[in-house]
């Protein structure tokens, strides 16, 4: 007769020990005081009592081939790391097809477990379960305790004084559902485990503000390991856990912490605890570095008291809050226990996890009560398999001082290695345990035979994720299909990540070694060749060479750009060239005025006048002077070989250099200066009124820099406020952009400011909308920029005055309140910005006009909660497509992101965790990027990007290059696809009532569609200038060029990649400037051949797309800008005058303030923000102290000094060997 055991719970536990009891041809019976099996992993509503509970999003932290029964693996299909629905739906599917729910009593409660008074010889107990309100006994033969140990809330409310006077709400973890509750409140979150940094996480989306309240910090891993594969699948493997048995703990830890600390550093984020990372149970979570860099998580050190409405730090600090959250963990206890065990501050005296060691007869067993670093069920399943086999009597446990010393010695381990919490009593390593129980049971897979016999099998085994298959290839239980399952499981791993087709790239194999070592070894010249690229002003001293008669040379050299004031052609004349006998001068250069671009160049004419005898004249053998005799020369070959054509050409005379594709900042035009003799025109701007439509960003600075140059400035903003974008409305207003609750800026604050007012150093570096909205007030407030804003005030029309031609004046008629009005300006600046008119292309998706869910364009999304339970399609992959489809993917059923190209996926979060813009958008970067090939940064950006997660695994990979495009950001967005979220799909071919049909033939059923396909923009209020296919012809992307008087400008038209805002400022000083007189525009022709050549070269570039059409690179269009107002810096001078500013200047990153230096608008503190905004980027990361601070060291200062000093000399060796 077949033993019957008594199984208490129906979770993941529960049902492999019922699996395991009939493998084993016992009798189960499984109690479950639920309706449904689940147990943890069921979501409910509302709590129960007795069971345990978790909130809607919870994801696995574990992924799906390490966390399988042994012989049943997860449908490939399934994500990596699922969502308890799907989780669930892999438990039913395990009981379905071993037929296992019709050995589970639901509804059924446990109340007492005793035993028997012949205990000691039949090993039997007594089970009194209670149904309906009916009690019920049985005997039975052995039990299985599988009711887990999150069960009971641990909330040391006496651990926080004060906490009774508090006036918000608390509540444990358990009870927490969803973030709705939470919308606009501030809450701390007290708990850094995986719940309080998945709750910080979740509540931030709807917060007004979370403080992560720790006491010890935390290392945190993430769930998307390198290259995108399971981190699990990448760290539990054989070699690994044999090479950390090799090394020593510490060694182990250093190579560990510095791994993680790469990602993001601990220290610089509040994190970093003082214990080592192996000493503590890991805290998983992908999304926290992104929320505390964006300022939506502040990490605060633990909580000392309680007050009416605040809470207070330990460090002193006080947050007012509205909600506190508990993270704070579980206790476990078994009061239906009599006797047998005892539970002592989370300890139990249990062998192998397993056993009670002190049973007269071992025929009561604990599955599943531990805490594994790894799979949990899994675990479990071999702890079923081990204890039945006990029960049978076909293994047998050691004595009972046997077992009582591994216990001790367990525990000693234990309290050695671990923290001291109640969270560290049940921890167990996933390998070393495993093999532990599969020696008892006989399972553990023998790698010598395996090698002997099977060596593809034993490569997979010894070097592969260690996943449950290994444990049924031999021994009691084994199952035939587990070296298919192993080796499989890559495929499987792949198979849910592959939603979209991407073609296998045929480019670029792995960068060979002898190019990376001539490429490191070229940086030393990189850096010299950056500073004579910048135009840098050369000394003067150089040999005599025969004099060129100045009338000559007078015709054909001029300089490029208003700001260059003079030509120096020979010594003893600083105006002009002077004719002079051989011997008696020496050559000379193209100057700069003091406030110019350093930058020398020469300009032509149809080079009619210029004689082959001029070029002979120049010292070509002169560093300084053989690329301007190449250009000329090439200049005169081409006027030779077409004498009809005008030399429309461009060049950067500098030195040897020339540049494959340099940036428009290093072109100067070769006009007809015979027909033009000066090259700039200015005129003089007899009123200063100034008209500016938008009090956005754009309109912001451009008020402000009006005031600068003393014009008077009316801004006119057809909404009640400024902010433009950044101001978030419930509903959207027509005619003005429209953004969603949750939106933070993709470019960090030290980059994104206005050059001459820093964003405090306690902002975040990546703002919130309403963070942004707090500085632009400042801003406005500051330089008393509101009372010029005419508020509700919309632009009629714009049209040139009859006498614009003479006076360059524009008619504005703008309305309010009903009443139109007009009145006469000087100059009129356009900032109303590109984000306006959504562009929604319905035409290009048969079949909508059928589809019976709803539809809406991303500017009418505001928030995820009408959205809840639904089936969703997101269509396009820029920055808000992204940005709704994971925020959707919080509260949707499932979201589908549907993807033409697909796109290359940046990330905010740089190495060690620094701002990603602040990071790579430097000047020195800019030179490599010159200097090597477009392909080769290409392929190092991309197997960068590579690097965090596979694009092509992902189903993300483009065909186009990643500098093709402009960049897509998010940090998010493999977490949602690895966990299946979000599931990447190709483009829409139609839609039908209820579903999608994609271009690769599949059909998803969907409920609402939300087109994030980008904006049109267009000017109806100004006459005669046309948009066609968001293209419009400006000079510089500011100026019409047609225009007889050049008063008018665009501000901010332009789509970056970088920050927007110091462009439009930049764009602002310069365009002020200009109405003045003080800077003047090429001749109209020259301005069209300009913008000819730049959309040539952008359509060269780019993907053909319509958010491609005003693209500029960040600081190759800001120098330009800079060359055009005199203001970029001057980094040889730096380098000799200054080389501590130098240094951040060239290799730091290109912030705003770098063109506050010099020149008109100079600022006297540039040189401050310059020095000081590494502090400010870290001050917004520490609101709590670290653990072990860094060691200092001297050696960087060292360095530093030695490169400054090298420099100079490097300089000064230049000039006394140049000929």
């Amino acid at each position: 007769m077949a033993k019957k055991v008594a199984i208490i719970g129906g979770g993941s536990s529960g049902l492999c020990a019922i699996k395991a009891c009939l493998q084993e041809g016992l009798e189960p019976v499984c109690f479950e005081r639920t309706g449904d099996i689940g147990g943890l992993w069921r979501f409910e509503e509302r709590p129960e009592d007795g069971r345990a509970s978790i909130y809607r999003s919870v994801i696995i932290n574990t992924s799906k081939e390490m966390m399988c029964f042994s012989d049943f693996p997860i449908p490939e299909d399934f994500p990596n790391y699922m969502h308890n629905s799907k989780i669930m739906e892999y438990f039913r599917m395990y009981a379905q097809h071993f037929d296992l729910l019709r050995h589970i009593r639901f509804r059924t409660s446990v109340c007492r477990v005793s035993k028997r008074p012949d205990f000691a010889s039949s090993g039997q107990w007594e089970v009194v379960t209670e149904s309906e309100g009916k009690q019920e006994a049985a005997v039975f033969d052995a039990v299985l305790v599988c009711s887990g140990h999150h069960t009971n809330a641990h909330l040391p409310l006496s651990s926080f004084p004060g906490i009774e006077k508090f006036k918000g709400q608390y509540l444990h973890s358990r009870d927490y559902k969803d973030a709705q509750a939470f919308t606009n409140k501030k809450v701390v979150v007290i708990g850094i485990g995986n719940s309080g940094s998945d709750l910080a996480v979740e509540i931030s989306q709807t917060a007004q503000q979370v403080f992560l309240s720790t006491r010890r910090g935390a290392w945190i891993f993430n769930r998307v390991g390198d290259r995108g594969y399971p981190i699990d699948t990448i760290l539990t493997t054989r070699v690994k856990t044999f090479l950390q048995e090799l090394v020593s703990s510490s060694m182990a830890c250093d190579y560990m912490e510095k791994k993680l600390n790469a990602r993001f550093d601990h220290s610089r984020y509040g994190l970093k605890p003082k214990h080592r990372v192996l000493h503590q149970h890991p805290t998983v979570n992908d999304d926290l570095p992104n929320r505390i860099i964006s300022g939506r998580v502040r990490v605060k050190p633990n909580i000392r008291e309680f007050t009416e409405t605040s809470a207070i730090f330990e460090d002193g600090t006080r947050e007012d809050i509205d909600a506190v959250v508990f993270a704070t963990g579980y206790s476990f206890s078994f009061p239906f226990l009599e006797g047998c065990v005892k539970v002592v501050e989370n300890q139990i005296s249990l062998y192998k996890f397993v056993f009670p060691p002190d049973l007269e007869k071992p025929t009561l067993a604990f599955i599943g009560l531990i805490q594994p670093l790894g799979a949990i069920m899994p675990i479990s399943e071999l702890q079923c398999r081990w204890a039945t086999r006990v029960f049978k009597g076909l293994n047998e446990l050691p004595p009972r001082h046997d077992m009582e010393a591994d216990i001790e010695q367990k525990k000693e381990v234990m309290a050695k290695r671990y923290v001291k919490s109640q969270r560290h009593t049940i921890q167990v390593d996933y390998i070393p345990y495993m093999d532990e129980l599969a020696c008892q049971l006989g399972v553990k897979p023998n790698v010598l035979t395996l090698f002997l016999t099977d060596p593809k099998l034993a490569l997979e085994v010894v070097f592969g994720p260690c996943t449950p298959y290994q444990y049924r290839l031999r021994g009691p239980g084994a199952w035939a299909g587990a070296r298919e399952a192993i080796l499989t499981q890559q495929q499987r791993i792949l198979k849910p990540l592959q939603t979209r087709h991407v073609e296998e790239s045929t480019s670029a194999p792995a960068m060979p070694l002898i190019f990376k070592l001539v490429g490191a070894v070229a940086i030393l010249a990189a850096v010299f060749a950056y500073l004579m690229l910048t135009g840098c002003v050369l000394p003067e001293r150089v040999p005599a060479v025969p004099a060129v008669p100045a009338a000559r040379l007078r015709a054909t050299l001029f300089p490029c750009t208003q700001p260059f004031q003079k030509v120096v052609g020979w010594a003893g004349d600083p105006e002009w060239v002077k004719d002079g006998g051989p011997g008696h001068h020496t050559p000379g250069l193209l100057m700069p005025a003091p406030q110019s671009s350093p930058r020398f160049v020469f300009h032509t004419t149809t080079c009619q006048n210029l004689k082959h005898s001029h070029i002979s004249a120049l010292p070509s053998k002169s560093w300084s002077n053989v690329g301007i005799v190449k250009s000329l020369q090439n200049v005169m070959k081409h006027r030779d070989s077409n004498p009809q054509a005008e030399q429309h050409r461009t060049a950067s005379l500098v030195g040897s250099a020339w540049l494959r594709n340099p940036p428009s900042s290093v072109f100067c035009s070769w006009p007809r200066l015979l027909q033009h003799p000066c090259h700039h025109h200015t005129w003089d701007m007899a009123a200063r009124r100034v008209a500016i439509i938008g009090a956005g960003a754009s309109g912001l600075c451009t008020l402000k820099c009006c005031l600068d140059e003393g014009l008077e400035p009316t801004c006119f903003e057809r909404s009640k406020d400024i902010g433009g974008l950044w101001r978030f409305e419930e509903h959207p207003e027509d005619g003005r952009a429209s953004i969603y609750r949750s939106v933070i800026i993709n470019t960090s604050k030290e980059m994104m400011c206005f050059s001459d007012f820093p964003i405090p150093e306690d902002f975040p570096n990546y703002m919130h909308n309403s963070k942004i909205m707090e500085y632009f007030r400042m801003y406005a407030q500051h330089f008393d920029l509101l009372r010029h804003i005419r508020f509700r005030t919309s632009v009629c029309r714009v049209s040139k005055r009859p006498d614009f031609a003479s006076s360059g004046q524009w008619e504005v008629v703008t309305e309010s309140e009903g009443k139109q009005e007009a009145a006469v300006f000087d100059a009129v600046l356009v900032c109303s910005g590109h984000h306006t008119d959504a562009h929604l292309p319905l035409s290009s998706f048969p079949g909508l006009e059928k589809f019976e869910g709803w539809y809406l364009h991303s500017r009418d999304y505001k928030s995820p909660q009408p959205f809840l339970g639904k089936q969703v399609v997101v269509v396009g992959i820029g920055n808000s497509g992204i940005d709704i489809a994971v925020e959707l993917s919080h509260t949707a059923k499932q979201v589908f992101l549907s993807t033409k190209r697909g796109s290359w996926v940046l990330h905010r979060v740089a190495e060690s965790g620094y701002p990603s813009d602040f990071s790579y958008i430097s000047r020195f970067t800019q030179l490599l990027q010159y200097l090597l090939p477009p392909n080769v940064i290409s392929f190092f950006m991309e197997r960068k990007l590579n690097a965090r997660f596979d694009h092509t695994l992902y189903g993300l990979k483009p065909k186009h290059r990643v500098f093709d495009q402009h960049p897509t950001v998010n940090d998010d967005l493999p977490n949602r696809i690895i966990s299946g979220r979000v599931r990447v799909k190709p483009n829409i071919q139609e839609f039908t009532e209820t579903s999608a049909i994609f271009e690769d033939g599949t059909r998803e059923d969907v409920d609402a569609v939300v087109f994030a396909t980008g904006y049109s923009f267009s000017f109806p209020f100004l006459e005669g200038f046309k948009v066609v296919e968001n293209q419009i012809p400006l000079y510089k992307f500011v100026f019409p060029p047609d225009l007889e008087k050049p008063t008018l400008a665009f501000i901010g038209l332009i789509q970056p990649l970088g920050a927007i805002m110091p462009i439009s400022e930049l764009q602002c000083r310069w365009a002020t400037r200009v109405f003045k007189g003080l800077q003047g525009l090429p001749p109209p022709v020259d301005m069209l051949a300009e913008i000819t050549q730049t959309r040539e070269r952008m359509a060269q570039r780019y993907v053909k797309s319509q958010r491609h059409t005003i693209q500029v690179d960040y600081i190759p269009y800001m120098d330009e800008l800079a060359c055009q107002l005199g203001v970029k810096p001057n980094v040889l001078t730096l380098f000799l005058t200054d080389p501590k500013l130098a240094l951040e200047v060239v290799f730091g990153p290109c912030t705003p303030y770098q063109y506050r230096l010099r020149g008109p608008g100079a600022w006297a503190g540039a040189r401050e923000a310059i020095l000081t905004q590494r502090q400010r980027v870290v001050r917004a990361l520490q609101p709590r102290a670290s653990g072990r601070p860094a060691r200092s060291s001297a050696a960087p200062h060292v360095l530093t000094v030695l490169f400054s000093i090298g420099m100079i000399v490097a300089t000064l060796v230049y000039v006394s060997l140049s000929p």
